[in-house]
């Protein structure tokens, strides 16, 4: 398992569920909801490190893997070689940042929607965050969002700085900073209108007009405001299950196996 400094942690979790419509909280509401638990988050962690539970590695979500690549730097972890690595297609990364406007944008969009007692549904937010998308490839790339600056750093500091040394010299031997130790420091760029350059407003005054219009048409369709089916919103895990010894089963096994289930069952009544 990977491990995330608190202040890139919380930065990386507002931005996920910015993007995809799930919370209407400013970044500070967000954070301060969350801040006074994460030091206990470490010590759950170093729970799970002791026999008898399960066998742990934990390494330091650094510079160095993200210069490296995290499946590269995964796969080096546990023993393939440079050149097993090297024949691999090139990383491809998911869960993608967005830049300081776009995460302005949206969260508005859906603040405005919850305010108005119309909060999307799950159809609705898929397709609001597939529009966003959109409109973002077609604007000069911004830098990831960074909305940490020095206030907040030093309030998850000071909530969590003790347990996550802990952790630190537990699990690594070492000092918490000396994993992190090269980390370049994430400057802050959350965006504000009263401050933004032209150029800058005027970006965002056209991703917030452009998604606006789209989202009138989203909250308008019918077929997307019907919630999900219980198969629909299962879809993603029923398409894969875990099989012995933690082996993947396709779907078309797993039916193989439900139906053997059954003729068994049927067999014992008889």
């Amino acid at each position: 398992m990977y491990i995330r400094p608190a202040p890139a942690q919380l930065n990386s979790s507002f931005v996920q569920v910015v993007k995809a419509f799930r919370s209407h909280l400013s970044f500070q509401d967000f954070v301060e909801a969350r801040a006074d638990h994460i030091g206990g988050k470490y010590l759950q962690l170093m729970q799970v490190a002791d026999p008898p539970q399960v066998e742990a590695t934990f390494l330091p979500y650094n510079d160095e893997v993200r210069r490296c690549g995290i499946v590269s730097h995964f796969l080096k972890t546990i023993g393939l070689s440079s050149g097993q690595i090297a024949t691999l297609p090139p990383e491809r990364r998911v869960n993608e940042s967005i830049g300081p406007i776009a995460v302005a944008v949206a969260n508005e969009l859906l603040s405005q929607h919850v305010a108005s007692g119309s909060p999307p549904s799950d159809r609705q937010r898929a397709e609001l965050r597939k529009t966003l998308a959109a409109l973002i490839a077609k604007e000069a790339p911004e830098p990831p969002f960074q909305g940490m600056h020095a206030e907040f750093i030093q309030k998850i500091a000071a909530s969590s700085s003790r347990d996550q040394e802990k952790f630190a010299r537990s699990i690594w031997g070492r000092k918490w900073s000396e994993g992190f130790a090269g980390d370049d420091a994430k400057k802050y760029n959350a965006f504000h209108l009263a401050t933004a350059d032209m150029k800058t407003a005027e970006q965002y005054h056209r991703m917030k007009d452009a998604l606006g219009a789209a989202a009138e048409a989203v909250m308008a369709n019918e077929r997307l405001a019907r919630p999900l089916a219980l198969r629909e919103a299962r879809k993603g895990k029923s398409a894969r299950s875990l099989g012995p010894e933690g082996a993947i089963l396709p779907r078309r096994d797993r039916a193989a196996k439900a139906v053997g289930r059954r003729r068994q069952a049927s067999r014992e009544r008889e």
